[in-house]
């Protein structure tokens, strides 16, 4: 049965045991490849020990397989930044403000794409920033880097 490995690669995971986790996640898939909440489990594996691109193949999985909440379409943004794929990651953070326009995280990642990609303004930056910190004024993260953008100061995505 797929739910025991599934449960045991979700309690894995939440232990920090990733090879486990990933071990009996991917033991979960092979009983059961059409269930998308086990892909977006194992991206959050794939997250968690910075294989970014395996992540942002779990998760488009995940979203093609029906998981399309806006915590995946989140998780499939931040992954495609932390991966490197800007131009795409700032794509998928404009449909999702069309869908979600009170999604504090695509207004963060996209700009955090701007200002990776070097061709946007600093003001088109700050105005991105500032509208993740208004709408979620308790992130410390989004206030953090919007006050050092303020500041004139550089800013990246730190990667864990």
């Amino acid at each position: 049965d797929f739910s025991g490995y599934a449960s045991r690669g979700c309690a894995y995971s939440y232990l920090k045991k990733y090879k486990l986790a990933e071990t009996d996640l991917l033991k979960a898939i092979s009983l059961k490849p059409n269930e998308a909440g086990l892909y977006a489990h194992l991206a959050g594996v794939y997250n968690s020990t910075r294989r970014y691109e395996k992540a942002v193949t779990a998760t488009r999985k995940a979203i093609e397989l029906g998981a399309r909440s806006e915590n995946a379409y989140n998780a499939l943004i931040a992954n495609l930044c932390l991966s490197n794929h800007f131009d795409e990651c700032l794509s998928k953070c404009d449909d999702i403000i069309l869908q979600y326009p009170t999604d504090a995280f695509a207004y963060f990642y996209r700009a955090i794409c701007k200002n990776e990609l070097n061709s946007f303004s600093k003001n088109e930056v700050l105005a991105d920033l500032l509208k993740a910190h208004m709408l979620s004024p308790d992130d410390e993260g989004f206030k953090r880097l919007y006050e050092q953008a303020l500041a004139g100061k550089s800013i990246k995505l730190i990667r864990r």
